[in-house]
């Protein structure tokens, strides 16, 4: 998905630029645009108008980490659990309580991850 956004100064990694989803909610409330630092040696001036899109890189790290990692801990502790002799409502309760703390984890892990990193500029408007 392709993002339109407006060049607002130079940084010393890249840019930072503004981004509108054209969700419609600026004509309404006025919320200020979301800003981001994109890395990139190219130099661009200030105003301009650039398209930018996530990393497919971090889009399959995300899929892996947020539905396939659960899924399959999911998958192999239940069994486990059930072949240990607890019965089908502590299992179920045990390995989703094990997914949760992947979550937590996940999360964790979510914000150390710097945005810079996740765009990558396509094309000049």
């Amino acid at each position: 998905m392709l993002i339109q956004a407006r060049v607002l100064r130079q940084a010393k990694d890249g840019i930072i630029v503004a981004i509108c989803r054209d969700c419609g909610s600026c004509k309404i409330c006025k919320p200020a645009p979301e800003k981001l630092l994109i890395k990139t040696k190219k130099k661009h001036k200030k105003g301009e108008l650039i398209n930018i899109q996530l990393n497919s890189a971090y889009f399959w790290r995300a899929l892996g980490l947020l539905i396939l990692l659960p899924l399959i801990t999911l998958l192999i502790v239940l069994p486990v659990l059930l072949r240990c002799g607890l019965s089908e409502i502590q299992a179920a309760s045990g390995a989703l309580a094990l997914c949760l703390a992947e979550y937590v984890l996940i999360y964790f892990y979510d914000r150390t991850i710097k945005t810079a990193d996740l765009y990558a500029i396509i094309s000049r408007r």
